[in-house]
């Protein structure tokens, strides 16, 4: 086990007591003497920094030897030896603290302390009076971090470092890990409370993996800097994976060391800069890699790498291919690599021209065979005006190739220090060895000068066929006539090549014969050039090569004589007739192309059922030469598919027409193509169907072979729906040069199922002022993919019933419905249908569910979970995202739900133990959430969630009673209503949990009363959340409005309260006056009018005055006014006091009536009339108007009757009508009436 290291043995520095000396004098009577010694008394006392508990035990040393033994608590903290400590003697006092404690001070008065560790004080009596000591100890309440290591693939024990550092602590900590997949060690450390961080120092061949740290075991904190609380445990684990060591070491050959290589690795992006006879360590991870020692000017490099198991046993030697050397380690390897640099030879170029005369500047331009060049001035006979050049080359035979403005001087000489060099008509050879400096000196000469050039080299639509085109040009760079000449140009191809049609043009673009360049070599013959005269030829030849020729063949040599005819040769010779004496000859050489085949294999989607329980898997079969050579090759195709499957048929498609093999037998691989010609930068496809059997998924079972599985990012054969095929190449061509065959393998899983677990909320019901119930969907689907069916396959799920979330606490659970399978209650083991949709589940603690989901069918589970609060305490009522969240500080709030299921056979318990990377990799789980690889307690399970966000609503009621209400604050009521019409009723100072959203805050009407609204939000305090409130909204306003109703928008978590101020209202009193629908005769009876006086609303404080003035000529009956509590009638106005008790409250309505008469001589017509009331609070208009009182012709009764009222006067327009007078005379003598009008 490792070393476990607390803070009580590194707090030296903080307990660190300075020294408490006697300084008062005393007298000689009171000093000790050796033969009466003073002996003094020792107090011992303990205290804690926040009067908490304790219990320690202690003891007392004197020389070593102890002298007591006692202990302390809270209750009885000291304890006192008297007569204990004797002159010149020294003491410890040791107190082995628990674990939960730290010490954080301790000192001695009276003597000179000194502290050794955290749990020690040390002391030496010196008092020569016996002056007593007291010795303090304050201890404290200590933290608990907890540090685990899990490291994998180790086969040994190995130590691991841990830097653990706060304000006043700094501290390595070893865990020692032994061997083991995983070995596992851990340590726990009690620390005062504070900002601390876990650093893992980088330990050699190993490489950290995954680092977390959570508190409470639910919030995830940052290694680097996390708060650590007494009763808040903290637990870091760091888990570790076995890598390989890489051993560079550099050397330059030149002992070089002003010079440093930069090496890059394909596993890190960092590089390494070493010089000579410098090394370096490094950690890689398993696998293949790659190791790059970037170009240095001026070397050639070369990577040597060797492999030894962790027996140290020889595995492999690995070496570079120009500067990179590819190689494979797995965990526990030790690779050695040495990269050697060699300095480069360098050629300095010198150039003379062999001339009689004076000429002019003439630059000259030398190529090396890598591509560098450099221009030389030459000098030219004693001339001085010349420069020289130089350039990097290669070791060996290093062709350098002149070439200036014009042709007509040819090398006579090159002379390199000796070295040996060979020449041909511009080209020299130096013999070089890697650092040699050589000085060569080249020597030109007018001559006769043939210059060749390969114009173009193209491939025909004939695979292997090729179109060459050279020019040739010949000149006389002498001051005379050369005559007969002839010129001659030979074309050679390599072994089994050949060159079926050339022909050759000279310069005015006529035949040149029967030039053919393999039997018929000459071009011209008996011409003359000249001085300075120049002739030239295009030549054209149809080069045919075999297929899949290898690179050796196709390669030009470096020189004409240090070659066998590989490549594209062509030599142009001009002689002198008369002697056969070569005056110059030109040699240009081309790399011929080469065919470079490539095989691919990739699936084509996924499998696809046939709808007779028989399955499809297609893949694409390619094989591409991408080079610019012709190839043939073989191919043979064989699917090697994992044992829950049988192969029934395998079919070929190449488009123009298939080949099916309907009863293979699975033992030898199927043929594809055979010697199957491919020409240059062309491609062929097949598209490979496999028709074979599945057998079903076993009951929340995974069948072993149905996956793929890999080794080194290849499929292996034998798992899945594996398909490998092998490309050979064609004839003769198989050696070293090139692999003789290449096999590729493509795969995909085999049918499966995709279950997915899906939980959305459903709906949530208000139970009371601090409780929700919430009912949730659990949604178990098996969907076909994009490209692939799917197979009928189990699940298990369980849905915990969470204690306490943020305060949120989880304390009913309900299985409401279930729907889309039947219920399976075979006996264990017992499996139902395959083509059943069943499951079973039991609701003892939550959900437990198993069940087999269909392709393409749905099951629901709706469960009711019901959550409460403490709404004194608080709570964390925001839903956290939890693929965002879950590895943050943030806490889980809200009335959440968390289903954990898997799918297939993959059967959990709880908790989880942590899981390695391949074990986590082999987990064929489809997820909706897929947690983070570092969160151990996660793996293999799938997560599946919803949330309400919550907060709180509360009103604070006040009443103003001022204008004469007497209401109390919890007699009004308040309704919310959210878009969905859900409602909540609230009263006064009476909070409630809330669904956060967007709501109407109604107050019930009040009579009498003028509300207004004033709401505001903040955060929702909540004793166990240590973070800042997850909410983004700071106490704000958040509606402000007078009247009854107000639109608020709650977010989660927080807390609105709605200042709700209610006014008593003055009276609000309207008349309505009515004349009974009578018309007035003038001179004639009284009507009467009847008042209709109402308080619509308010409280009146006073008597009430009702004003009404008639029109002229009316006026008022005496005695005839009733409902006034008095009244005056002066003239024709007259004026009523109505009691307050009568209209004091809303609603309040009361009658008045009076007669009037209209005088004899009024005339007829339609009179208006005003009537008023008024309050003291609210007089009556000074000057109203009755233009506007009675509606729009055509109004309702009850429109009009509205408009009349609301005013606190009122109209009416009362028609008067004079009565007719007539007299009769009687002029007859006849007796009895005379009728009026009769004659």
């Amino acid at each position: 086990m490792g070393v476990r290291a607390s803070w009580k043995a590194a707090l030296a520095a903080v307990l660190a007591v300075p020294v408490v000396g006697i300084t008062a004098p005393v007298s000689a009577a009171e000093l000790c003497t050796i033969e009466e010694p003073c002996f003094g008394d020792l107090t011992v006392n303990f205290a804690h920094v926040t009067d908490g508990a304790f219990s320690v035990d202690f003891t007392v040393e004197e020389n070593s030897s102890e002298v007591f033994s006692g202990s302390a608590y809270a209750g009885d903290p000291s304890e006192t030896l008297v007569g204990e400590l004797e002159e010149l003697a020294s003491y410890t006092i040791r107190v082995p603290l628990p674990d939960q404690l730290y010490v954080d001070s301790a000192s001695c008065d009276g003597a000179s302390a000194q502290v050794s560790d955290a749990v020690t004080l040390e002391f030496n009596y010196s008092s020569a009076t016996g002056e007593p000591v007291n010795c303090t100890i304050t201890l404290g309440d200590a933290a608990q971090l907890t540090i685990m290591k899990s490291a994998y693939y180790g086969d040994g024990a190995a130590d691991f470092d841990f830097q653990v550092t706060g304000a006043n602590y700094d501290q390595t900590v070893t865990l020692e890990v032994e061997g083991g997949d995983p070995g596992f060690d851990e340590t726990t450390l009690w620390l005062p409370v504070g900002t601390y961080s876990v650093t893992e120092a980088q330990q050699v061949g190993w490489l950290l993996d995954e680092s977390e740290c959570v508190k409470n075991s639910l919030q995830v904190v940052d290694p680097a800097s996390f708060q650590l609380d007494v009763g808040n445990d903290v637990e870091c684990h760091f888990v570790n994976v076995r890598g390989a060591v890489m051993q560079l070491s550099k050397m330059f050959s030149n002992e070089a060391d002003d010079v440093l290589a930069t090496f890059e690795g394909s596993w890190t992006d960092e590089q390494v800069m070493l010089g000579h006879e410098e090394s370096a360590t490094l950690t890689l991870p398993s696998g293949f890699h790659s190791l790059t020692e970037l170009p240095l000017e001026g070397y050639e490099g070369v990577i040597t790498c060797s492999v030894f198991d962790s027996s140290d046993e020889f595995v492999d030697t690995f070496y570079s291919d120009g500067l990179t050397v590819d190689f494979t380690a797995t965990a526990g390897d030790v690779v050695e690599c040495y990269a050697t640099n060699t300095p480069l030879p360098v050629v300095n170029i010198h150039k003379v021209v062999a001339t009689d005369g004076t000429e002019e500047e003439r630059t000259f331009t030398f190529t090396g065979q890598n591509g560098d060049d450099t221009e030389v001035i030459g000098e030219f006979g004693d001339s001085g005006d010349y420069s020289d050049g130089s350039l990097v080359g290669l070791p060996n035979y290093f062709a350098i190739t002149e070439s200036s403005a014009t042709g007509g001087w040819a090398l006579d000489s090159v002379e390199c220090d000796g070295n040996e060099v060979l020449i041909t008509d511009d080209t020299f050879f130096p013999y070089l060895l890697n650092g040699d400096v050589v000085d060569c000196v080249v020597t030109n000469v007018r001559a006769l000068d043939v210059q060749k050039e390969l114009v173009s080299l193209v491939p025909t639509d004939e695979p292997g066929e090729y179109l060459a085109e050279w020019n040739v040009t010949v000149t006389n760079g002498t001051d005379t006539e050369s005559s007969e000449l002839e010129l001659t140009d030979e074309i050679d191809v390599p072994f089994l090549a050949t060159v079926p049609e050339s022909y050759a043009l000279d310069g005015d673009g006529n035949s040149a014969g029967s030039w053919d360049g393999v039997s018929n070599l000459v071009l011209s013959t008996g011409f003359t050039l000249g001085a300075g005269q120049s002739e030239s030829w295009q030549l054209f030849a149809t080069i045919q090569l075999p297929s899949n020729m290898p690179p050796a063949y196709l390669r030009c040599p470096a020189h004409p004589d240090l070659g066998e005819g590989d490549g594209l040769q062509n030599t142009a010779t001009l002689r002198w007739l008369p002697s056969e004496e070569i005056a110059d000859r030109a040699w240009v050489c081309d790399d011929l192309p080469a065919a470079e085949l490539t095989i691919t294999k990739e699936p084509l989607g996924g499998p696809q059922s046939n709808g007779d329980g028989t399955w499809s898997q297609q893949y694409t079969l390619t094989v591409a030469n991408e080079g610019d050579g012709y190839g043939t090759f073989s191919v043979t195709d064989w699917p090697m598919f994992g044992e829950p499957f049988e192969v029934l048929e395998v079919s070929f498609d190449f488009g123009e027409f298939q080949l099916f093999y309907p009863d293979w037998d699975g033992l030898d691989p199927l043929t594809v193509w055979t010697n199957r010609p491919i020409g240059a930068n062309s491609s062929l496809q097949a598209i490979v169907t496999v028709e074979f059997a599945a057998a079903p998924l076993g009951f929340l079972d995974d069948d072993f072979g149905r996956e793929c599985s890999f080794a080194d990012g290849t499929p292996l054969e034998g798992y899945g729906l594996a398909n490998s095929a092998t490309m050979y190449l064609g004839e003769i061509w198989l050696d070293e040069e090139g692999p003789a065959e290449v096999t590729v393998v493509a795969c995909v899983d085999g049918p499966n199922e995709n279950v997915l677990i899906d939980k959305m909320v459903a709906g949530y019901e208000y139970l009371s002022d601090d409780t929700i119930a919430v009912e949730f969907d659990i949604i178990v689907t098996n969907e076909p993919l994009d490209d692939r069916d799917v197979m009928a396959g189990g699940y298990q799920m369980i849905d915990l019933l969470e204690l306490d979330l943020g305060g949120v606490a989880a304390t009913d659970f309900e299985l409401l419905s279930t729907d889309g399978f039947e219920f399976f209650d075979g006996e264990e083991g017992e499996e139902p249908d395959p083509d059943a949709d069943a499951a079973r589940f039991s609701t003892a603690e939550a959900l437990w569910a198993i069940g087999q989901v269909q392709p393409g069918s749905t099951h629901t589970y709706r469960v009711r979970v019901t959550y409460s609060v403490d709404l004194e305490v608080g709570f964390l009522g925001e839903c956290i995202d939890i693929e965002e969240s879950i590895e943050s500080d943030t806490q889980a709030g809200g009335a959440m739900n968390v289903v954990m299921w898997a799918a297939g056979g993959v059967n959990f318990d709880f908790p989880i133990e942590p899981q390695s990377v391949e074990q986590r990799l082999d987990r064929r789980m489809q997820k909706v959430f897929i947690a983070p690889d570092d969160l151990e307690s996660f793996a293999g399970l799938g997560i599946s969630y919803d949330c309400v966000d919550l907060s709180v609503i509360e009103v604070d009621k006040e009443v103003d009673d001022t204008n004469g209400g007497s209401a109390a604050p919890d007699e009004f009521e308040f309704i919310v209503f959210n878009d969905r019409k859900e409602e909540r009723v609230l009263g006064h100072d009476s909070p409630m949990l809330i669904v956060a959203g967007d709501f109407l805050v109604v107050e019930d009407e009040a009579a009498g009363y003028v509300p207004s609204i004033s709401c505001s939000a903040e955060p929702i305090e909540y004793d166990g959340d240590d973070s800042e409130p997850s909410s983004a909204l700071a106490t704000a306003e958040v509606a402000r409005v007078a009247g009854p109703t107000a639109e608020i928008t709650i977010e989660p978590s927080t807390w609105v309260t709605c200042d709700v101020l209610n006014t008593a209202n003055s009276a609000d009193l309207a008349v309505y006056k009515s004349d009974g629908d009578a018309v007035a005769v003038a001179g004639g009876a009284p009507i009467t009018y009847t008042f209709d006086v109402r308080n619509q609303n308010g409280f009146l404080e006073g008597d009430a005055t009702l004003i009404d003035e008639l029109p002229e000529g009316w006026s008022w009956v005496p005695g005839t006014v009733e409902g006034c509590a008095s009244h005056t009638i002066v003239g024709r106005t007259l004026e009523c006091v109505i009691a307050e008790e009568d209209l004091m409250s809303p609603y309040d309505e009361t009658s008045v009536s009076a007669d009037a008469q209209v005088a004899a001589d009024a005339p007829s017509g339609d009179y208006e009339n005003i009537v008023v009331v008024g309050s003291e609070a609210k007089p009556a208009p000074d000057d109203p108007s009755c233009v506007t009182l009675k509606g729009e012709e055509g109004d309702s009764e009850e429109e009009n009757e509205e408009i009349e009222l609301d005013p606190n006067f009122a109209c009416e327009i009362t028609p008067v009508v004079r009565e007719a007078s007539m007299s009769a005379t009687k002029t007859s003598n006849a007796t009895g009436p005379v009728a009026i009008g009769g004659s």
